[in-house]
This record gives structure tokens, C-alpha cells and sequence, in this order.
């Protein structure tokens, strides 16, 4: 298949803004975190590490440079994956696809959509509508819009509450809501009672809002079952939720290959592992995450 053009234009632009970069110095928005610990100056390592695996973390993205970090390193691996879960399904006779993403940062899963699209019927139009209330992640959402601008999708990013703001499509109904990475999150910064009320916010959303369909996308770790301590588990929360207040749905289980399976599901495993998208040439940034590593729950509500 041939490359898609617009990613790898996105992931450049990326890179020569992060190679840019002036130091932080007294401005830094986290206290110079870096440098107490160990770290250069305007190095995004040990901020990454903070936000992704303390248990607890101190802070979220609150960095520009951080966010050029975040596409160079992860931009490839979470696109891919949304690639691998969309390629086999059924879009039906349709002439536009509606999708909201919660959380949504720089918008990776818009392009494992197109590059979905286009190999599966590429006269669907995206119509995308993505939802992330830190407002840092604003400029590389816009780098991403200006290299999508002539693909015909409809592509918009909103800083608002999408409990509270979400602004409606004109068909009134959502084809697929997007979860990518954002269930794992939910779990480090917040304790259980902000999880229990998230979750049923979620629910709430998802009924009022006619959404069809659910794509879970998040890290493997299975956590502890009835736990709160992962994605999937808290997945798995709203599945329950969604279940007791009346809604019919189907549920698949998927995972990558490597991944042992884990709880009483049925994981399916994909025959590859492989990222959907080329390599940036001379981009370190991605070392250790050239695979595709999640796992992924795909929901459809029985209308």
C-alpha cells in the first residue's frame, strides 16, 4: 500500500520543531522537573516517565516541546494500531463516517482511520471530531489539520468538556467513539470515587448521544479483575455500566501477537505486529516502540 503521504508530512514537521526547540530554562512550565532529576534541560524523558508510568503522577503534558516528543514517539504505534482494528470492519453503504475521540491529544487515530478508509472504501468522508480540554495540545492538532486539509475529511478539535459541550453531528448520531489511551490515564490521576462518577458519565454519553460503536485502545496491561488499576479493567467497568442500564451490545476482545492471553475473555490475537506506517527517517525517538503492543475492546450497541 502506499504510504500515506500526509503522516509522514505531520511526523516531520514534528521533528524539525522539536530539533528546534530553545531550551525552557526559567520559563519552564514544570520547575525545571528534568533537571532535579537527573536530566537536561528541555529533555522530555523523565517528564515522559513521570506522566506515563509513576502511579501517581505529579503533572500531565504542560510542555510544547513534549508534545513534538509525544507524536515523534508515539504517533506511528497508536496510529497503527487503530489502522489494524479498523481494517476489517464493516462500514456498510455509507457516505460518511462520524467519530468522536475522548481525549484525543494529537489525534493519532485519525489517521489509522484514513489509512482504514482508503483501503476499505476511500469515497466515505471522515467527519472527526475530537475532544482534549488541555489546551497544550493545540498546536500539533493544527499541524495535523493543515496536512489533512486536501484529503476531503472533516477534521475538528475542540478544548472542551465533551460531557458538556459536545457539539452534535448533523445526522445526530456518532458511528464510533474513540478510546485511545484514554481509559489508562483516567486510572493514574484519579481515585476510585472521580472513576465510579467518570464512567457513568461516559455511560450517560454514550446513550444520549446514540453512539453505535466503541473502540477501546489502550495499554495491555490486564490489571487485577473488578480492579481500577488499568485501562482494560476500567473498560470492562463500563461494559458492566452500560449493561445494567439496559443497553444490548456485542463485545470483541483483541490483542497483538506476544501478548499472553489474560482474564476470562476470548483475546484474539492479530497475525502481525507490524506498524502500519513507515519509519521517520532519522527520528530516535521511536526506539522500543516500532511494534504494535496494545490491547482492544470493540463494542457494538444493538440498535
Amino acid at each position: 500500500m502506499t504510504p500515506m503521504q500526509e503522516f509522514i508530512d505531520y511526523q516531520a514537521e514534528c521533528q524539525t520543531l522539536y530539533n528546534a526547540y530553545t531550551s525552557c530554562g526559567a520559563t519552564c512550565s514544570l520547575g525545571q522537573y528534568c533537571v532535579s532529576h537527573g536530566c537536561n534541560m528541555s529533555v522530555c524523558n523523565t517528564c515522559l516517565t513521570q506522566i506515563q508510568w509513576a502511579v501517581h503522577p505529579l503533572f500531565t503534558y504542560s510542555c510544547q516541546k513534549i508534545t513534538y516528543h509525544y507524536v515523534l514517539r508515539f504517533l506511528n504505534r497508536f496510529a497503527s494500531e487503530i489502522a489494524y482494528a479498523m481494517w476489517n470492519y464493516k462500514f456498510g453503504n455509507i457516505q460518511k463516517y462520524n467519530v468522536v475521540s475522548l481525549g484525543c491529544g494529537p489525534g493519532s487515530e485519525i489517521y489509522g482511520l484514513i489509512k482504514a478508509l482508503r483501503k476499505r472504501n476511500p469515497n466515505i468522508v471522515l467527519d472527526y471530531q475530537g475532544y482534549d480540554t488541555n489546551k497544550i495540545w493545540k498546536d500539533v492538532q493544527s499541524i495535523s489539520k493543515s496536512k489533512l486539509s486536501n484529503t476531503g475529511h472533516h477534521i475538528v478539535f475542540h478544548d472542551k468538556d465533551m460531557f458538556t459541550d459536545f457539539i452534535d453531528f448533523h445526522d445526530k448520531k456518532v458511528d464510533l467513539l474513540v478510546l485511545n489511551y484514554i481509559l489508562s490515564d483516567a486510572q493514574k490521576f484519579n481515585d476510585k470515587s472521580h472513576i465510579d462518577s467518570f464512567l457513568a458519565d461516559l455511560a450517560w454519553f454514550i446513550i444520549s448521544n446514540d453512539v453505535r460503536n466503541i473502540l477501546f485502545n489502550d495499554n495491555n496491561y490486564y490489571g487485577t479483575d473488578g480492579g481500577y488499576d488499568s485501562g482494560v479493567q476500567l473498560m470492562l467497568r463500563l461494559i458492566e455500566k452500560l449493561k445494567s442500564w439496559g443497553v444490548s451490545l456485542t463485545d470483541q476482545y483483541r490483542r497483538f501477537p506476544f501478548d499472553p492471553k489474560r482474564g476470562n475473555q476470548r483475546w484474539l490475537a492479530y497475525n502481525s505486529w507490524k506498524l502500519a506506517f513507515p519509519l521517520l527517517p532519522n527520528n530516535k525517538l521511536d526506539k522500543n516502540v516500532r511494534n504494535c503492543w496494545s490491547k482492544q475492546i470493540l463494542i457494538h450497541l444493538n440498535k
